[in-house]
Order: structure tokens, then sequence, then C-alpha cells
């Protein structure tokens, strides 16, 4: 997009460019990827100038756990309820996916992610790697449910070493 105005009550708000790329491979059976954002030239009224860029990439994650927890992340989204007893159920039906997806192995890095704010430029990147690890080995999973705005907090520990 090369950009967008639009007026409020506080006077026009404007973006210039945005951008988003994304790149995916499976090789056996890990996922691999990257992904560009930026958005430019971002006028707030009463506030100011706001840009953002950022690259994320991804390496050797599993890819059927992962698949398996991007659609039962969607069938709650999609539903009319998100507070109903499938959401609630979401950390039970995903928890030996989560388990295999972390137990796997796999590198997630923010490469860059670089905020541009009136009050001046906040600049970090982030690398992330969980080590491959004996799929029965203990460690807890902590899943936060929204319910009825209160969060719940699931633990699971059902894994001994």
């Amino acid at each position: 997009m090369e950009s967008l105005t639009a007026e409020s009550a506080n006077g026009p708000f404007s973006m210039g460019a945005l951008s988003l790329t994304a790149d995916t491979s499976i090789d056996d059976a890990r996922l691999n990827g990257i992904s560009t954002f930026s958005m430019q030239d971002v006028v707030v009224p009463d506030f100011g100038n706001v840009a953002l860029a950022m690259e994320l990439s991804m390496h050797s994650l599993d890819a059927e756990s992962l698949g398996v927890i991007a659609a039962a992340l969607r069938e709650v989204q999609d539903e009319d309820n998100p507070g109903s007893s499938a959401a609630g159920d979401l950390s039970r039906k995903l928890r030996s996916d989560v388990q295999k997806l972390i137990s796997s192995g796999a590198e997630i890095h923010i490469n860059q992610f670089d905020l541009r704010l009136p009050q001046g430029k906040l600049s970090t990147s982030l690398q992330v790697k969980f080590a491959e690890m004996d799929e029965d080995a203990r460690f807890f999973l902590v899943f936060c449910v929204a319910d009825n705005d209160r969060l719940h907090e699931h633990a699971h520990t059902d894994r001994a070493v």
C-alpha cells in the first residue's frame, strides 16, 4: 500500500508506504521462514510521527505440530462465542503438539525491530533457541486463557524424567 489519509476529530491521520513480505519453506518436515513488515511516515494527531520496520525469521520448527496449533487457534477464533468451552479446552487439545514443537528444537529470530517515535528510536534484536530434547523430558507448559475478562493460567506437567 502506498499511502492512506483519514480525518479524525483531532486532525488528519496519514500513513506512508506499508509493506509486508513473507517466504516459507518446508524441508524434512521442518518449517523455515522469513517475514518483513514496514510502516513508514505514520502521522498520528496529538502524538506525532511514527515508523516501524521489523524482520522475523524462524528456523527448523516442526511443521506438523505447528499446523495443528494454527488450525486449532483459527477454529477458536472463528467461533461465535470465543469464551466458550472450546477456548477453555484449547490447552488440553494442544498440550502434546506444543510439547512436540518445543522439544523438537527450533530457532526464532527477531533480526530487526526498529520503532521510531516522537520521543526517539528504539532498535533491538532477539534470538531464541529451543534445544532439541527428549520428548519425554519433564517441563512445564503454561497456557493463559481469557474468559469473561479474567485471565486463567493452566500449567501441565504430565511427563516425568
